[in-house]
């Protein structure tokens, strides 16, 4: 038998879940405003509930949007959609929608990385990797430059920088001219 919610848990719950991704609503806020006492607010898990809760009430509502938004009022048959059934309200001026968002930059924020605690043999084998890695790049490196150096002594017949650096990337499988 599940243990019995309060009604304070559920509405701050509610709460958290229906405010928009815009606006950043901490949870000891969330539980002050439904009623919770600021020790109880600051209870850890007490707030742990409420994101569950929260979270579990936002995967549940899912916006459905009204079915006859694409169809016209006159339309008899429902799966037929053209063009001209779509309503103007609807329809996007493309030369519009680039402009504005040309005007207005949308950023986007890093995506956020797991810190993953390595052990001690795991972490010397990343550094014995990327030594391993380091020596191969340096290969490729003074493999072009010595390529490179013997093609300049050649003078208009030989292979310019660009080639040189083809032919060490096919050696090598690697993309050094970047």
């Amino acid at each position: 038998m599940p243990p019995k919610l309060d009604c304070r848990l559920k509405r701050a719950a509610k709460l958290l879940s229906s405010v928009s991704e815009d606006v950043k609503l901490k949870v000891p806020e969330a539980m002050r405003a439904k009623g919770y006492s600021d020790s109880e607010a600051r209870d850890r898990s007490l707030q742990q509930q409420v994101r569950r809760l929260a979270k579990k009430l936002k995967s549940e509502t899912i916006p459905i949007p009204p079915s006859n938004t694409l169809a016209s009022s006159n339309d008899t048959n429902p799966t037929k959609h053209t063009d001209n059934s779509i309503p103007t309200s609807i329809k996007r001026n493309s030369d519009q929608d680039l402009t504005s968002n040309i005007s207005e930059p949308q950023l986007m924020p890093p995506p956020k990385f797991k810190q993953i605690q390595k052990t001690s043999v795991q972490a010397q084998q990343c550094q014995v990797n990327k030594l391993k890695l380091m020596k191969y790049n340096s290969k490729a490196h003074k493999q072009a430059k010595a390529w490179y150096s013997k093609e300049v002594q050649k003078g208009k017949e030989g292979m310019s920088a660009w080639e040189v650096c083809e032919k060490v990337n096919e050696k090598f499988g690697m993309n050094l001219c970047n």
